[in-house]
């Protein structure tokens, strides 16, 4: 390996060690007060030199996003490779979006987070165009399965799939966010008893017998 190449994988582990430890701080300090200053001494390193990689806290909060995000397709590219037909495929998604939440909770929190959601909004910036591309890959993911399953003529004909892609990947994120919040909740158990397995899984036949053919 050449000086040059030894250099460049010096920068990128130092790179990877100061995500790393912006995980730990905003996940345990909260991404709305979490400080640069305190990424900084979590990572060991003064202030100046984490700018050197990270030109302010918006990129440090989009390259945790990515890294989550990350985690999570290859959890989804790994699933949707066992079946062949789109329709399993596509509960196969479901059921590795909750497996992600449950075994990721912080970074599944983080989506949402109000503040990433303020930076998703400024699209102007480099960061907030990355942070929305890659949520788009993850809809286009789901989109092509949906025409997958329109060609196979297992999902119906009359609809449209990039539409279908949004309320599909929609019910799964907002009934895993609702559900995981208050899975523990007296009330919500009064009004009625659940498991978050069970309403996922539940919610996940629901799309389904609403698209197939």
């Amino acid at each position: 390996m050449g000086i040059s190449e030894r250099k460049q994988r010096e920068k990128e582990q130092r790179r990877h060690d100061i995500i790393l430890a912006a995980e730990g701080v905003f996940f345990s300090k909260g991404i709305h007060v979490a400080t640069v200053d305190e990424v900084a001494e979590a990572a060991e390193l003064s202030k100046g030199t984490l700018y050197l990689y990270f030109k302010n806290r918006e990129e440090l909060i989009a390259a945790v996003f990515h890294r989550g995000m990350d985690l999570l397709q290859q959890m989804m590219v790994g699933s949707s490779l066992q079946s062949s037909k789109a329709i399993d495929k596509i509960r196969a998604l479901g059921r590795v979006y909750l497996d992600f939440a449950k075994k990721h909770p912080d970074h599944f929190a983080l989506l949402l987070e109000k503040e990433l959601h303020r930076l998703a909004m400024d699209d102007s910036t480099p960061e907030a165009q990355s942070c929305v591309e890659s949520g788009l890959q993850l809809l286009t993911m789901l989109k092509l399965l949906i025409i997958q399953g329109i060609q196979e003529g297992s999902i119906r004909n009359d609809i449209d799939p990039a539409r279908m892609a949004l309320i599909v990947w929609g019910q799964i994120h907002g009934v895993i966010a609702i559900a995981s919040q208050e899975e523990h909740s007296d009330h919500f158990q009064k009004f009625c008893s659940f498991d978050l397995e069970s309403i996922v899984t539940t919610t996940i036949e629901m799309i389904v017998n609403g698209i197939i053919k």
